[in-house]
């Protein structure tokens, strides 16, 4: 008898353990989806914003202004306020009127090059790019990317070549972009259709220029978008033999 009773009291106690288990469960299910669907502060352009334009004077001038978006619309990287940590921060490129500023598009100091504002301590180096190869549609000033490398190396050290890739740059500030223009393509037959290519600047220290010169001139460049909080790690050289498990 004594046994039937101990049996029915931890009976009862699991009953209550669960059902306290899955109201809990429930409740912070709730609580993730309101905090996905609660306002966040974003800043916004109200119109065109020119480089070399301060937070502190876009807010002055009425340049800018809040909204809010859900949480889970937030993009990374938005400006969400402004105050004494990012008042003083100085544009890095136009933004167009409608747009989420964006912390990678700011700089605390930047000396003027021409029509570029070059954030201190870097350097400017144009290249020219194919459509696929630097994101199009998706790249714009601002943005941060990785660059890669193909080249043909040697093989096995005979005199055959290989395809081989690999990151050079892990991380380049891309400053602007230039008009499209129009280039023969050695590989295209003739009489047809030349390629579409594009310009692209970007900031990047004396020795990622170097890289990326001797790249340009040597072998064929290709971006990857990276987001904040992106990691880069140790670079690897990808072969056809690697990739084929031939190494």
């Amino acid at each position: 008898m004594k046994s039937r009773t101990a049996l029915n009291a931890v009976a009862v106690i699991l009953a209550v353990v669960a059902g306290i288990s899955v109201y809990l469960y429930a409740s912070s299910a709730d609580r993730r989806a309101a905090d996905a669907q609660s306002p966040r502060h974003v800043v916004v352009s109200r119109q065109i914003l020119p480089a070399g334009t301060s937070l502190a004077m876009a807010k002055d001038q009425g340049w800018i202004s809040e909204t809010t978006v859900p949480a889970a619309s937030l993009p990374d990287g938005a400006v969400t306020k402004i105050d004494a940590s990012n008042q003083a921060l100085l544009l890095l490129q136009e933004v167009p009127a409608g747009q989420i500023l964006f912390s990678a598009n700011l700089a605390a100091s930047m000396p003027q090059i021409g029509p570029l504002t070059i954030p201190n301590g870097l350097m400017a180096v144009t290249v020219e790019m194919s459509d696929p190869a630097r994101l199009a549609p998706f790249l714009r000033a601002g943005a941060e990317v990785a660059i890669f490398d193909t080249v043909q190396l040697a093989a096995n050290n005979t005199s055959a070549s290989v395809a081989s890739t690999r990151i050079i740059i892990d991380r380049a500030l891309v400053l602007g972009l230039g008009q499209t223009t129009q280039t023969n393509n050695a590989d295209v037959a003739e009489g047809e259709a030349s390629v579409s290519v594009a310009l692209v600047t970007l900031a990047v220290t004396q020795r990622q220029a170097e890289l990326l010169v001797h790249a340009v001139q040597t072998g064929a460049i290709y971006f990857a978008l990276l987001r904040d909080g992106t990691t880069v790690t140790a670079p690897r050289t990808i072969t056809d033999l690697y990739l084929y498990g031939q190494k």
